[in-house]
């Protein structure tokens, strides 16, 4: 209930505000609402886009939704050509090794990057709605100092240790060869590069508004890393072969000098040469350089590669520059939460690895394997069928960054229930396609064994279609219902709720390995592990769904104090406009000096009370004000 007051005219009565202490509402009742949001400092680079601001909202969420879609399915059904081809290249022993060593690099090294870029993003996030420029340098350099610590602390162990590590992962039951050591160790360099030049410029991409861009380097980097693939497996083999053909003619007398390249080293060349291309093109957007006297300007606004030629803005609220403590501690903070929620299906799929190598006699190691590359399929497979609800939130995301940022409440609120109905209506379609033709497209993406090498290995295979096919309906499963935690899990980073996304994350983590413990140790059936992953997501939905209707009433409740903004905003419009006329005579002259400004027009809301007794109360369910950065 809004009520306007007046005492001859005007009334000198100020703002009562209730207690609340989210950033975002706090911005409500700012003064000079009706001001330009969007331009804080006119050197500020960070601007808002129109059609995310002003346009139609689902052809906004469009906009962003589809190629992220489209870029996201690529980049996974391209995933599957490296299983393809170390199957057909590497014979089954390849594709045991490969999905040994996957899990574990997932966890080690790709999940730490997506980790440490996703906490720079919020960084981000918040330096974005703030208008504020000077994070933009200091969160760059942070990252590129993490990554390359992490790098120089983890490569080494990698490379130097490779037997040890395989013989814990697997209990020696597949074999080892010594150029997995040059595989493990291209995988760091590779994964260095991925963080610095592909991950982290994805996200800066978001914040700039080219989603085109981002989705054009998604594609571009798959398509290299499988065509560079492919034409290493091939010299590779090519290899391997006149090797062998050099011992049959006995040009080679001793076993031992027979040189032998594993596909995983054509798989890590592959990935590796299209990293490397990428990353040239990443460097040609963001720095401007000259080629042949020729001047380049980078296309991005961020300039985050180079210096600042302007002084740093000061912080709008406290006037005080951001300091690099402050934004460190920021991205550890929201450090955990993105590294669980990246490496997640690695980490339980590493762990049910290590449980079947106790729960399981070594006599029955084929089944092992077997199971070993199920998993590797359930994981290819798993990171397809989360395309959409993640590439949803992360649209969510990219669109309510500007309309939060513009106080526009009420357009957030449509845009959030445009979100969920995507997340709850297009992930389980395409789940239940992948339900309902599992089988089909198992045998199409499985080479013809039998044909490349033999006999016995295609009665091998005979035994491990079935175990593939049950690993791809339980990756199909998983994601179903995770729309909603993914959303939630955006919008706790979005209002700096930090704790409450740590707590969601562990919880899905921890109800996911209770239950690998519990078929490990209680069933004994391996391929039945699968469906334990997906118990952890369904706690996690659970959750997100609860706090889906929270944040239904939040933005409602948002959106009515918008509403009554504007109506407050028209109103002080035509008082000002009165006492305007009303300060001068028929001559045109001023009736008192006194009268030229309006006591109204400097407290515009000063005389207006508001009744929340028909909303809820938000004091102690929002999270506390966003610490400066």
């Amino acid at each position: 209930m809004i009520s306007v007051s007046g005492d001859g005219g005007l009334c000198q009565d100020f703002l009562q505000k209730p207690a609340v202490t989210s950033t975002i509402e706090q911005n409500l009742f700012k003064k000079g609402l009706t001001d330009n949001l969007l331009q804080r400092e006119s050197e500020s680079p960070m601007q808002d886009c129109p059609l995310f601001v002003s346009g139609n909202i689902t052809i906004a969420f469009w906009s962003v939704l589809i190629p992220h879609v489209l870029a996201f399915l690529f980049e996974g059904a391209t995933g599957f050509l490296e299983y393809t081809g170390i199957m057909a290249f590497g014979q089954l022993d390849g594709a045991y090794a490969f999905s040994t060593y996957l899990p574990l690099l997932n966890v080690l090294l790709r999940s730490v990057g997506l980790g440490l870029a996703a906490s720079a993003a919020n960084v981000l996030a918040h330096s974005f709605f703030r208008g504020l420029s000077s994070p933009l340098q200091t969160t760059f350099n942070l990252f590129i100092y993490l990554i390359l610590g992490w790098a120089l602390l983890s490569g080494p162990l990698l490379g130097l240790l490779p037997r040890h590590i395989s013989n814990g992962l697997d209990g020696g039951l597949s074999s080892f060869r010594a150029s997995h050591s040059t595989y493990l160790f291209l995988i760091g360099v590779t994964d260095l590069l991925t963080s610095l030049f592909s991950i982290f410029a994805s996200y800066f991409l978001i914040f700039e508004n080219r989603i085109i861009l981002n989705a054009s380097r998604h594609i571009f980097l798959a398509s290299f890393a499988a065509t560079f693939q492919i034409i290493a497996y091939f010299y590779i083999q090519a290899f391997n072969n006149n090797q062998r053909y050099l011992y049959d003619i006995q040009a080679i007398n001793d076993p031992k000098d027979v040189i032998y390249i594993s596909p995983l080293t054509g798989t890590a060349l592959g990935t590796l040469f299209s990293q490397f291309v990428v990353s040239i093109w990443i460097m040609f957007l963001f720095t401007d350089i000259t080629i042949f006297g020729i001047q380049h300007a980078g296309v991005l606004r961020f300039k985050c590669c180079k210096r600042p030629r302007t002084k740093p803005m000061r912080n709008l609220e406290d006037g005080q520059q951001s300091r690099p403590t402050q934004i460190l501690k920021k991205l550890f903070l929201f450090f955990p939460q993105n590294y669980l929620t990246h490496s997640y299906v690695s980490c339980a799929i590493l762990f049910i690895n290590c449980t079947m190598n106790v729960a399981y006699d070594k006599e029955n190691h084929q089944k092992i394997l077997h199971n070993r590359l199920a998993n590797l399929v359930y994981l290819r497979s798993y990171s397809i069928f989360s395309a959409v609800p993640v590439a949803i939130a992360l649209s969510f995301r990219a669109v309510s960054m500007h309309t939060l940022r513009s106080g526009l409440y009420l357009r957030t609120r449509r845009l959030f229930i445009i979100a969920l109905l995507h997340t709850v209506i297009i992930p389980p379609i395409l789940c239940l396609f992948g339900l309902f033709f599992a089988d089909s497209l198992i045998a199409i993406i499985t080479p013809n064994m039998g044909m490349l090498w033999g006999e016995s290995t295609s009665e091998e295979m005979a035994l491990l279609l079935p175990v593939l096919q049950k690993a791809f309906k339980a990756a199909a499963l998983s994601p179903i219902i995770t729309g909603p935690y993914y959303l939630i899990l955006l919008i706790y980073e979005l209002e700096d709720k930090w704790l409450l996304s740590l707590l969601l994350s562990l919880g899905r983590i921890i109800v996911c390995t209770t239950s690998i413990l519990c078929y490990g140790f209680l069933l004994g059936d391996s391929v039945d592990f699968l469906p334990s992953i997906f118990f952890g997501d369904v706690f996690a939905s659970i959750v997100g769904v609860l706090y889906v209707v929270y944040y239904c009433s939040k933005y409602t409740h948002l959106a009515s104090i918008e509403q009554a903004r504007a109506q407050l905003e028209s109103l002080d419009e035509q008082l000002n406009r009165y006492i305007k006329e009303d300060s001068y005579d028929a001559n045109g002259k001023s009736k008192s000096d006194d009268g030229r400004s309006s006591d109204h027009g400097c407290n515009r809301y000063g005389h207006i009370n508001f009744d929340h007794g028909s909303a809820f109360d938000t004091s102690s369910n929002m999270t506390g004000e966003t610490r400066d950065i």
